[in-house]
């Protein structure tokens, strides 16, 4: 099963959001999350909108 991310919202530590449109495909949640983790590092928060792409 693979995985197109959609939205992204992004929660920072100083009360700031990020709303990113970026289309992630990826076989695993938590890889398209740690790649977005690793561009916003003061990020508190993640939250994805997805779509499950059948194999």
């Amino acid at each position: 099963m693979k995985y197109l991310v959609t939205n992204a919202i992004i929660d920072l530590y100083n009360g700031d959001r990020i709303v990113s449109k970026q289309k992630i495909l990826t076989e695993n949640i938590e890889q398209a999350r740690e790649l977005l983790r690793n561009d916003n590092p003061d990020c508190k928060s993640i939250r994805l909108t997805y779509e499950q792409i059948p194999d």
